[in-house]
């Protein structure tokens, strides 16, 4: 089925990791969704026996997402890549630095057979890299930059490393995501003050 849209992506700090689910903190929305490209890492065996595989085995590492938005705000940036913020606005990134683990979801807009659905994603258990930078001068055309986040995805206590559910409209899928983070965890908006985003 073809995706022909994607939104709200959120990053919540993971605060503990159970075998019966996890707990988070106030999540935060990315900033505007790109893309979503997600790889996974798997590690493999095969064995022979009479000449012939008679076994193999691929089983769940690791999984990275690499997150385009249109911007990356002050807030994500704190909470995300644990960046400071000083008083007078200035965000300083340490060497000693810890990015924190948190959980993230999104949704995509999908078409099949005609009809239009909404497919929700979440990654319970994530960290991000730090962030590349890029820049490009003025020129006689527009050139729109964009920045990137690679998360990498582990498996949690609970061993479910990706969950997933279509639903057949907007507002429901972004319902779910936000509900990953807890009934009661109202979403932080970046620049704003908890208002959850519009679908």
């Amino acid at each position: 089925m073809p995706y022909i849209g994607l939104k709200n992506p959120y990053f919540g700090p993971l605060e503990s990791d159970g075998k019966d689910g996890a707990v988070y903190g106030t999540p935060i929305k990315l900033g505007g969704a790109v893309a979503a490209n997600m790889t996974v890492t798997t590690a493999s065996g095969e064995f022979y026996s009479d000449d012939a595989l008679t076994e193999n085995v691929s089983e769940f590492v690791s999984a990275l997402i690499a997150m385009e938005l249109s911007d990356l705000d002050d807030e994500p940036c704190v909470v995300v890549l644990h960046a400071t913020k000083g008083e007078d606005g200035e965000l300083r990134y340490n060497v000693n630095d810890v990015y924190p683990f948190g959980g993230i979801g999104y949704y995509k807009r999908i078409m099949k057979d005609g009809k239009v659905s909404f497919k929700a994603f979440f990654y319970p258990k994530c960290k991000a890299a730090p962030v590349d930078d890029k820049g490009q001068t003025k020129s006689n055309s527009v050139t729109f930059q964009t920045s990137t986040v690679n998360f990498t995805v582990y498996a949690p206590a609970s061993g479910d490393w990706k969950m997933t559910q279509t639903f057949d409209n907007e507002a429901d899928a972004l319902a779910w995501v936000l509900k990953k983070y807890g009934a009661d965890n109202p979403p932080q908006e970046p620049g704003g003050s908890g208002e959850e985003a519009s679908v």
